[in-house]
């Protein structure tokens, strides 16, 4: 159910404007992302994603290639995988990703959300 909030809001002596807002904090605001920040974000919390065991067993090795959305925040919001991305491989990064922090990307002196692109490395200890 949502709630209404109403408003009389005074435009001129006598004259009043009536606004009805339903909703609006039960709403986020889509996140857009910045294409060219003037700074890109940092990682300050960047734990190494694990080697899966199945992974090492099979010997599947390589470069996973991520595709990161960092909010405003720091906090990362989305992940993406080329096609092709081994899945183990990339549910490891993807699972090790929800515990990165960033100092977010700055854009003309205001933090930003923005895309920004990580290789992990997968390699066999042999």
């Amino acid at each position: 159910m949502k709630r209404l909030m109403r408003y009389l809001v005074p435009i001129s002596s006598g004259l009043f404007l009536f606004l009805t807002l339903a909703g609006c904090a039960s709403r986020p605001e889509p996140i857009r992302p910045v294409n060219q920040p003037s700074s890109p974000p940092r990682p300050i919390v960047a734990p190494v994603p694990e080697y899966p065991q199945s992974a090492r067993d099979q010997r599947i090795f390589g470069r996973v290639m991520a595709n990161i959305l960092v909010d405003a925040q720091g906090r990362v919001v989305d992940v993406e995988f080329p096609p092709g991305t081994n899945s183990e491989l990339a549910n490891s990064v993807q699972r090790t990703l929800q515990n990165w922090r960033f100092e977010p990307a700055q854009h003309l002196g205001y933090p930003v959300a923005t895309w920004i692109h990580i290789p992990f490395d997968f390699r066999s200890p042999n």
